[in-house]
């Protein structure tokens, strides 16, 4: 990965910790998460714009690093003129890490002045009626902590809710990341928003640490996958546990001829669901095509894993044919193998099967879009 590349993730996570810390400072006023700006603040008066800028790469401050955000601020303003708005840039640079920039009407006088081509442009879309004098004050550049200090002030706020320092920061501050991460991807704006009870209310109601591309990004991985190991393997060494895993399509676009996802299913079968006490075979759905998913029955069917679908002469699916207990035959005093060994499904069916089959534990991949409520879950995004 290129070094800009490194930069650019990096802002991102300093954008989700941002918008963590605007959560629980903001008492119950909304939060859009990926609003007309990267966090918008509603309350009864106004609404509160918040552009991130992340730049530890820049040495110093200059006002040229700031010529596009404001400009963008000029249009949104001149655009919504007279609705009640403010604008803020939270930036950080290496030699910046708080205090305020004011902002001056000459300074608004020499973005103007830009020969830059792309701001040109957004600046041709400017009403002219914008008095600078007005447009500025409402604005605020407010220079942003190091990224460790950030993250500090949230573990702050999150102990003042009432959670332990260990939980902090072996759990709480993790699962309130992946919650921001989640918000944050909802495709229609009206449902990236969230306030800080419901954000606290999540974090009490979830024990267990989430793993996910969220919480593994900004936590330590080692740490984290440990705590999810020693919450699941009293699932995994229990014979009669039910278990179900949930792949999302995601997961699945780097393995297009399915043989890593048929190894994994293989692999697991003879680990979980190979004994005669494994009286439960375990319970995989999909994000795919029927192609596809034909296409992981055959490969397992070849490396000697008996697998059962639900489908019924093609394309009928039929819950209670997947669901069933295989048959079990013998022979003398010996016990023959089991009908199947693994039930495979497709995401489009979950609603149904989840109304029929409560799986002790679910390892899961996918997001809001499928949702399944297990006496455990264990979420790898």
């Amino acid at each position: 990965m290129s070094r800009s590349a490194d930069y650019t993730i990096q802002g991102f996570h300093y954008q989700l910790n941002k918008t963590l810390l605007e959560t629980l400072t903001n008492g119950n006023q909304v939060i859009v998460v990926e609003g007309t700006e990267d966090i918008d603040i509603l309350n009864d008066t106004e609404i509160t714009h918040i552009q991130c800028k992340y730049h530890e790469a820049r040495e110093k401050f200059t006002l040229g690093l700031v010529y596009k955000p404001i400009i963008e601020f000029m249009l949104a303003y001149s655009l919504n003129y007279g609705k009640p708005a403010r604008y803020v840039l939270f930036i950080h640079t290496a030699d910046r890490h708080d205090g305020l920039y004011e902002l001056t009407v000459g300074d608004i006088a020499a973005i103007l002045q830009t020969r830059n081509k792309e701001i040109r442009k957004l600046i041709s879309k400017v009403k002219p009626a914008v008095a600078p004098d007005a447009f500025v004050s409402r604005v605020r550049i407010e220079f942003g902590p190091k990224y460790d200090d950030l993250k500090a002030q949230i573990y702050s706020k999150l102990a003042g809710e009432g959670f332990s320092d260990v939980d902090v920061d072996a759990l709480v501050y993790p699962n309130a990341i992946h919650l921001i991460g989640t918000v944050s991807i909802r495709h229609d704006q009206s449902e990236r928003t969230i306030t800080k009870s419901q954000l606290v209310e999540f974090l009490r109601a979830n024990k267990q640490a989430i793993i996910s591309s969220w919480t593994l990004a900004v936590s330590n991985r080692k740490r984290l996958l440990a705590l999810a190991q020693k919450k699941v393997l009293p699932w995994m060494k229990v014979n009669s546990t039910r278990r179900a895993l949930v792949l999302g399509k995601e997961i699945l676009t780097d393995d297009p001829n399915v043989s890593d996802l048929v190894r994994f299913i293989a692999d697991f079968v003879r680990l979980y669901s190979f004994k005669v006490a494994h009286t439960h075979p375990p319970l995989f759905c999909f994000e795919m095509t029927l192609t596809k998913f034909s296409a992981v029955f055959v490969a397992l069917n070849k490396k000697g894993i008996r697998a059962t679908s639900g489908y019924i002469f093609g394309e009928h699916f039929d819950v209670n044919y997947l669901l069933r207990d295989p048959l079990v035959g013998r022979a003398k005093n010996e016990q023959l193998p089991r009908e199947f060994q693994v039930r495979l499904a497709l995401t489009e069916h979950l609603a149904v099967i989840a109304l029929s089959h409560h799986p002790d534990i679910v390892f899961s991949t996918v997001d809001e879009r499928l949702r399944w409520t297990p006496l455990a879950r264990h979420e790898s995004k």
